[in-house]
């Protein structure tokens, strides 16, 4: 009888501590910290992800404790500082509504804790399940936050780096996990280069071509303006003659320019020493000299991008109104003191001969172009 009592206590006590022993905590699964930045002793926010086990749920009045390992800036110090805008807490994506301020929870609010390097959730105090089994649970801490308001401060990165951290997560739910972290001496790569500098003018002569990108043509050119006659302006409308065409491009940040200049500043005659002189003026039928004069403006639109634009002294308009030609270097187009591609320009030459212009076959004149780009 003495044994067989005995021998019943034991199995009825052993009975009661295995009732009494807590169930094992799970490990939780899927366990990721998303920084904005890792690279040592710099601010970052932290995206917390983690999913509970199947047998795991979170009742009312327990916590989700996170610990940072305290190599990070305190939570709650004087440089991170965290407060409720800077949390959030989220159940498979959708947000868990937190007090308003920190502190304790309530009947329907989770609340938030910020204790030197742990950041401790609690759920609401009414009675009910409020994370299932299996839910994967996302904390948001810093900028990304944006329940309980706008987030606003980051939490500094240990120092040194090189080596790894760890963000502990647990909790009176019972599931535990801990995330490593990498800090990194620099978390970032600078990309450089060099842009070479580049400027493309070309001339070309074309009749009557009214379209952006006129047709290539060949040197050596020559705007032939053949028989002139004193009583019939000679210009770009008259078949056969053409135009003086001109491409500008350049990446040059103050742009480029496009000057002209004549050699003779007058249609010159070698053999008869007769002389057509440049002015600006309207061409006129029947007077003794006669005269001679371009006019510029720009075709199509003008460009592909930027601006390319004709100097206003050398816009003369329509026939039979001339410019005179320069002596010097002058401007005649310009890129509006920027970056263009595909300027496309047009100068017209326009000239009538006097009553006493000598006759001859060799009246001339060169004009001489260049572009320049300010880098």
């Amino acid at each position: 009888m003495t044994v067989a009592l005995s021998l019943a206590l034991v199995f009825n006590a052993l009975s009661l501590a295995l009732l009494a022993s807590p169930a094992s905590a799970a490990s939780l699964t899927s366990m990721s910290d998303t920084m904005t930045r890792q690279d040592a002793g710099v601010d970052s926010s932290h995206t917390i992800r983690f999913t509970l086990d199947a047998g795991t749920t979170i009742v009312e009045s327990e916590t989700i404790t996170i610990t940072f390992e305290d190599e990070f800036e305190e939570l709650d110090g004087d440089g991170a500082g965290l407060g409720i805008e800077d949390i959030d807490l989220l159940d498979d994506g959708s947000d868990e509504d937190l007090v308003n301020a920190l502190g304790a929870a309530d009947a329907d609010e989770w609340g938030v804790d910020i204790t030197n390097y742990v950041l401790t959730l609690t759920a609401p105090t009414t009675a009910a399940t409020y994370i299932d089994g299996s839910s994967a649970v996302t904390v948001e801490i810093g900028l990304g936050a944006d329940t309980e308001g706008t987030g606003d401060t980051e939490i500094a990165n240990p120092t040194p780096a090189g080596t790894y951290y760890d963000v502990s997560i647990a909790g009176t739910f019972g599931d535990t996990g801990t995330i490593l972290i990498p800090i990194l001496d620099d978390d970032f790569v600078t990309i450089s280069a060099t842009i070479q500098s580049n400027i493309w003018f070309d001339l070309d002569i074309d009749d009557d071509d009214t379209t952006l990108h006129h047709d290539e043509s060949a040197a050596p050119y020559e705007v032939d303006l053949g028989t002139l006659i004193f009583t019939t302006v000679t210009d770009e409308n008259t078949g056969g003659v053409d135009e003086i065409y001109l491409d500008l491009s350049t990446n040059a940040s103050g742009g480029a320019v496009v000057e002209f200049y004549s050699v003779n500043t007058s249609l010159d005659s070698s053999s008869s020493g007769g002389s057509i002189v440049s002015a600006t003026e309207s061409l006129t039928a029947n007077t003794t000299d006669g005269g001679y004069g371009v006019d510029a403006d720009e075709v199509g639109a003008g460009q592909d991008s930027g601006t390319f634009q004709v100097d206003a002294t050398y816009n003369a308009g329509a026939s039979p109104a001339v410019v005179a030609v320069p002596s010097a270097w002058d401007t005649i187009f310009d890129s509006s003191g920027a970056a263009v591609q595909g300027g496309d320009g047009r100068i017209n030459v326009r000239a009538i001969s006097g009553t006493e212009t000598p006759a001859a076959n060799d009246y001339t004149d060169t004009l001489y172009f260049r572009a320049t780009a300010t880098f």
